[in-house]
């Protein structure tokens, strides 16, 4: 067994040295001289990598940018929600002169711009300021909470209903 190795390994070599023999023995300079088709995909090639290049290096400077911009803005407990009205002198405007809410939605029925909406707006603020409690209660018929009924006591101080039936269940059991 180990002179059939042996002999595998001799023939091996010889092999391996014929074909050495044989790539030497070529002529490479004129191969490489007749060699001349595929040089344009080659040249294509250094091209596009010089634009992948320039384009990750702009991608590059962006991001240096974001991440300086980033860093300088300021902390959160420090920003305000109304800074950027006060350097943006259009939206300023805006919200002055639309000082009651509307969504725009329903600009096509009504236009928050026309005096007619602030009128309307204003009659509904008053109302709703009038009837403070939600039933209808204005100026005229309100009545002080002692003389009311208990249940309407109740349903404006929720918090008291709760403390009252604690004690009265503890008292009770």
């Amino acid at each position: 067994s180990n002179k059939e190795t042996l002999q595998c390994l001799k023939e091996f070599h010889s092999q391996q040295t014929a074909l050495l023999d044989a790539v030497l023995g070529e002529n490479h300079i004129s191969a490489v001289k007749e060699q001349t088709a595929g040089w344009e995909l080659f040249d294509e090639a250094q091209v596009s990598c010089a634009k992948s290049v320039e384009k990750s290096q702009h991608i590059l400077r962006n991001g240096a940018r974001a991440l300086w911009i980033s860093f300088q803005n300021p902390p959160i407990n420090m920003l305000s929600q109304s800074e950027w009205l006060d350097s943006d002198q259009y939206w300023q405007a805006f919200v002055e002169k639309h000082h009651f809410y509307h969504n725009h939605i329903a600009s096509a029925v009504e236009d928050p711009e026309s005096k007619e909406y602030d009128a309307k707006q204003k009659a509904d603020l008053l109302k709703k300021w009038e009837a403070f409690d939600g039933r209808g209660t204005v100026r005229q018929n309100n009545k002080l909470l002692y003389q009311r009924p208990s249940y309407e006591y109740y349903d404006l101080y929720r918090g008291t209903l709760i403390e009252h039936m604690i004690f009265y269940l503890t008292k009770t059991g």
